[in-house]
């Protein structure tokens, strides 16, 4: 039984593809797997939570609802080659400061409250403000 396996997982509506665990633990999909015995392999994913662009200066919030993994995902319209992000806490802390460059952000660590998201496109800065349940 030595044979090559692809496999490909394909997330619900609302859902994303985040690992591979068991015999096999990885982050690709698809992936694939030779075979050389009986193997056990799980496909786990997580909730997504969208963040839509809005004009700076708008008092509304995204909220951000309770979610086990707490990722935000910024539609920027495309992928960007590299998304400078910075989020600041009500009092004017800068809290998270990072590049990135698959459009997504874990605010797991954050506490629960308010905050303004700065994302720096290169010619484009953007200010969105958030709220974390």
């Amino acid at each position: 039984m030595d044979e090559q396996a692809k496999l490909k997982a394909i997330p619900k509506t609302g859902y994303q593809f985040k690992k591979w665990t068991g015999d096999f633990e990885s982050t690709k999909n698809p992936l694939t797997i030779q075979i050389i015995s009986d193997v056990f392999i799980r496909a786990i994913f997580e909730k997504v939570t969208s963040l839509i662009n809005e004009a700076s200066g708008s008092s509304q919030y995204y909220h951000v609802p309770y979610s086990a993994s707490y990722i935000l995902y910024f539609d920027t319209g495309k992928l960007a080659e590299k998304l400078a992000i910075e989020a600041y806490n009500p009092f004017g802390q800068l809290v998270i400061k990072t590049v990135v460059t698959d459009n997504k952000l874990s605010v797991a660590h954050l506490d629960k409250g308010r905050y303004l998201i700065k994302l720096d496109k290169g010619k484009v800065v953007q200010n969105l403000k958030m709220r974390k349940h």
